[in-house]
């Protein structure tokens, strides 16, 4: 006699929620061919970070389809921004394919380890139906769902909506070490960055620039910056 499956466990609740997420994103795309194909992976998006919470990331070949086969994207889902809810969702997978899109077409969109996002992003962003909000020394890194998007993706969020709420309870975090609130290490834009010691206020006011790239310097680490939530 077979055993009824548990419909509370771990699988059960994962399997449409994966479902979802991936026809989701092949809806974008359906709209946009040049999106490639990614592994969905889904996890701690607190884990190791401080104050932040990382809602998802776009890597580049970071998955092996056998011993000769193609390489994959991956696709970061953090499983605590699932709170956001399905439109939040959205807007989190529609930012991961704008950098999806870039690798695509060769561009670079993001600097310092894929923290600043530059203008190329924003237009990539936009192109795929997001508003794009600047962030201080994050560049072009707020990204929310147009109101014709939110339209165009109404069957997608549904369907979301049918495996929600499900999300991940935040690490706690270590309490955070005494840091001097004076000067910190700071770079520009550029591929081989100049990086100097600069204030924190200065820096969060965006005074000091580069003469060859033009951007303001902004903090090299991330963690000297005070921040809630970071998309790559």
């Amino acid at each position: 006699m077979t055993a009824s499956p548990d419909v509370t466990s771990t699988d059960a609740a994962g399997d449409p929620l994966y479902a979802a997420l991936s026809a989701t994103w092949r809806a974008i795309q359906a709209r946009h061919p040049e999106v490639p194909d990614v592994m969905v992976t889904l996890g701690s998006g607190t884990l190791g970070q401080r104050g932040a919470v990382r809602l998802g990331h776009f890597a580049e070949n970071r998955w092996q389809r056998g011993d000769d086969g193609p390489e994959l994207h991956e696709l970061f889902i953090g499983g605590e921004g699932l709170r956001a809810g399905p439109a939040g969702i959205l807007a989190t997978l529609l930012h991961e394919a704008a950098h999806g899109l870039a690798t695509t077409r060769g561009l670079t969109d993001t600097s310092n380890r894929g923290y600043y996002h530059n203008k190329r992003y924003k237009a990539l962003a936009e192109e795929l139906g997001l508003a794009v909000d600047e962030a201080g020394g994050r560049g072009w890194q707020d990204t929310s769902l147009e109101p014709g998007t939110e339209r165009a993706y109404a069957e997608q969020l549904a369907r979301l909506a049918e495996v929600l709420p499900i999300y991940r309870h935040a690490e706690e975090q270590p309490p955070k070490r005494n840091r001097s609130r004076n000067r910190i290490p700071a770079i520009c834009g550029c591929p081989d960055p100049v990086r100097a010691w600069a204030a924190r206020g200065t820096l969060a006011e965006e005074r000091l620039t580069c003469r060859v790239c033009g951007q303001p310097l902004r903090p090299e680490n991330p963690e000297d910056t005070e921040t809630e939530d970071d998309q790559a």
